[in-house]
C-alpha cells in the first residue's frame, strides 16, 4: 500500500515541478532531483497516471548530462515499460532485447534491477 494518496503524489510532485529551478542550481540537489523524477514517473506508471508522465520526463530530460549514464538509462528503460503498460504488452520483446542489450555494460546489478521491475510490471496487466 502506497505511503500518499494519488492525490497527495500528483499535488507533490507537481510542487517539486515548481520549485525545480531554485533546486537545480546546487549539484548535490540536482542528484537527487534526478532520482526523484526517476521515482515519480515509476510510480505515476504503477498508478497509471500517463498524462502526468512525460512532463516528469521532459524535465528529467533536460535536467541530463552526457555522464548521467544509469539516469539515461532508467528513463529510456521507464519509456518503454510506459508504452508496455498503455498497450497491454505490444513492445514486450523489445524491453527484452533493451535489457538484453544492457550486458555489453558489464553490470549484472543493473540488468537484474530492470528485470525484476519487468516482472513487477508484467504483473500490472495481467
Amino acid at each position: 500500500m502506497p505511503f500518499l494518496s494519488n492525490q497527495d503524489l500528483i499535488f507533490l510532485s507537481t510542487s517539486l515541478l515548481e520549485k525545480s529551478k531554485e533546486f537545480k542550481e546546487l549539484v548535490h540537489n540536482q542528484l537527487y532531483m534526478k532520482s526523484g523524477y526517476l521515482n515519480i514517473i515509476s510510480e505515476l506508471m504503477e498508478r497509471k497516471f500517463f498524462s502526468y508522465i512525460t512532463i516528469f520526463e521532459a524535465e528529467l530530460g533536460s535536467m541530463l548530462r552526457p555522464y548521467d549514464v544509469f539516469e539515461k538509462v532508467s528513463l529510456q528503460f521507464l519509456k518503454k515499460l510506459s508504452i508496455f503498460l498503455q498497450t497491454k504488452g505490444s513492445n514486450q520483446k523489445e524491453i527484452e532485447n533493451f535489457i538484453q542489450s544492457l550486458q555489453v555494460l558489464e553490470n549484472p546489478q543493473l540488468t537484474a534491477l530492470f528485470e525484476l521491475r519487468f516482472q513487477q510490471y508484467k504483473e500490472l496487466i495481467d
